[in-house]
């Protein structure tokens, strides 16, 4: 099981750029896979969603907004 560690600020930016684009709706996994260029993988894009709030303490300026 990935935990925390296993994400890097890269893949939370993915993650952050699909959603602030508002393209898709972010339980569309495989839109988000596709939006992300393929980097972001299903299990990646469910365990950001679950510890989105930790990820975002972590990098605060991700997002951004």
């Amino acid at each position: 099981m990935e935990n925390e560690t296993d994400i890097n600020k890269a893949e939370f930016e993915a993650y952050e750029n699909v959603r602030k684009s508002g393209q898709t709706n972010m339980f569309n996994v495989k839109a988000v896979e596709m939006l992300s260029g393929g980097y972001l993988t299903r299990e990646k894009i469910f365990f950001i969603m679950k510890h989105y709030g930790d990820l975002m303490e972590k990098w605060p300026d991700v997002r951004g907004d």
